[in-house]
Parts: structure tokens; C-alpha cells; sequence
């Protein structure tokens, strides 16, 4: 006990010779965030793909009662892909390893700050598999720690042999408002490849697109015969679909 009290003496007598007084409110406030707040930005400015130096919690890490979703090693996993990975997806008809591909991009949709300025964002993988709370920085909107910004897609051109003079209709891919994982809640406009099959497409230039990871190509088409089914798919055909 009089050990104790020495070292509480030497550190007040320390705190005070630097122009810091330590009271039982700073001991505490490194446990302490402040409330849960939504994120206003555009959600395609809050895709992120992961770093690996951080693991994904059910509440912010340094909070006692959080428990963990997802490793380090699997964030790290997550966040990665490589010409060898890209290779897997394709000589697997068009399916990733575990913990690969677009499917793991996360969205990030809220954040709660910590006392010390830390943000810990709330976020979800883009297959609505995984979410939690990561850290992600000490500048809100500025993805850093944990996570970063992640591109989903790239601009990218229609095959050489493509004809824009051509009537095209809709094959056996979906039409979605986003490229497969590449937006969050992506949703199928129409798959019905018998009706709207035959049904003539417009094929836009401007907009054509391959995924990050995968590198597969979607391009945006609207339904000249039915104005409501617009969107992005894989591919199209020259022919009616019966």
C-alpha cells in the first residue's frame, strides 16, 4: 500500500511538472465513444476494401464488451486479389475462393468516434454477409487504419468486334442496377429470358465497365421495348431468345 502511494506521488508530481493533471475522467475516456451517427456521403464514395491491420468487431475494438466478426488474417484475405486469384475465379466457372472476390468489398454506412479522435466505421460486406465495427482512421470520410477507399469498377471498352448498328437482346445474364458486389444491395432488374429476351436493347458506349477483382465485363443496356427494365449485364445476343 505505501509502495502504491509512492508511485501515485510520482506520477501527479510528473503530471504536474508537465502541465498535465490526470483525473479519474482521462484514465476513463479511452473506453468512451461518443454516438452512433449515420453517413450522409453517396454510397458508392463509402465502398472500401480492407487492410488487414485491423480486425472487424461487433463494437468499436477498445469497447470491453466487443467481440470479434472477423480476424486480421481474414480481413487481410479480404482485401487482397491477385492475378492468381483472378486466375481461380476463371477456371472455376466464374467462382472466388473463400474470402475473395467483389462479394468482400465493404459498404460503410455509420461511424462512432472515440475519445481520443479514433473513427470506427459500421460496415457490411457487400454480399450483406459480415458486419461490424472496424477502425478506419482519425479523419472522418478519410478512410484510412483499417479499411481504405476501394474502386469496384473500371472504365473499359466494348469488344473489337462489337457492331453498335446491330439490334441486340437480352442473353442468359441478369440485368442489375449495379455490376454483381460492386454497389451494396445491387438488385436483378429482370432475368426473364424468355419474354424480355426478345425485346430489342439499346447498348450504351459511355458505359461499359469490368469489375475491379474479377476483371469481367458488364455493359449498360436499355429495354427499347420496355422502359422500365435498364441496367448493367454481362452480355448480350444478336439473336431472339426463345
Amino acid at each position: 500500500m505505501k509502495n502504491n502511494k509512492v508511485v501515485l506521488t510520482s506520477m501527479i508530481a510528473i503530471g504536474m511538472m508537465s502541465g498535465i493533471i490526470f483525473t479519474n475522467e482521462t484514465v476513463h475516456a479511452e473506453g468512451q465513444f461518443g454516438p452512433y451517427t449515420e453517413l450522409e456521403t453517396s454510397g458508392s464514395k463509402r465502398n472500401v476494401e480492407t487492410t488487414g491491420k485491423y480486425g472487424l468487431f461487433t463494437k468499436p475494438e477498445r469497447d470491453k464488451s466487443a467481440k470479434m466478426v472477423l480476424s486480421r488474417s481474414i480481413m487481410k484475405r479480404m482485401g487482397t486479389y491477385t492475378q492468381k486469384d483472378r486466375a481461380y475465379y476463371l477456371s472455376h466457372d466464374h467462382r472466388n475462393d473463400t474470402y475473395k472476390g467483389s462479394r468482400y468489398y465493404f459498404r460503410a454506412y455509420g461511424y462512432r468516434l472515440a475519445a481520443d479522435g479514433s473513427v470506427y466505421y459500421r460496415v457490411v460486406t457487400m454480399n450483406g454477409k459480415y458486419r461490424g465495427y472496424v477502425h478506419g482512421g482519425k479523419k472522418l470520410n478519410k478512410f484510412s487504419g483499417g479499411i481504405k477507399h476501394a474502386q469496384t469498377t473500371k472504365v473499359a471498352q466494348m469488344w473489337p468486334d462489337f457492331d453498335w448498328n446491330w439490334e441486340y437482346y437480352l442473353a442468359n445474364s441478369p440485368v442489375m442496377t449495379a455490376p454483381n458486389y460492386t454497389q451494396y444491395k445491387a438488385k436483378i432488374v429482370t432475368n426473364d429470358y424468355i419474354n424480355n429476351g426478345q425485346d430489342r436493347l439499346q447498348v450504351f458506349k459511355s458505359k461499359v465497365v469490368t469489375r475491379t477483382r474479377e476483371g469481367d465485363k458488364f455493359m449498360y443496356v436499355r429495354d427499347l421495348d420496355n422502359k422500365e427494365i435498364k441496367g448493367w449485364t454481362k452480355r448480350v445476343s444478336s439473336d431472339y431468345q426463345l
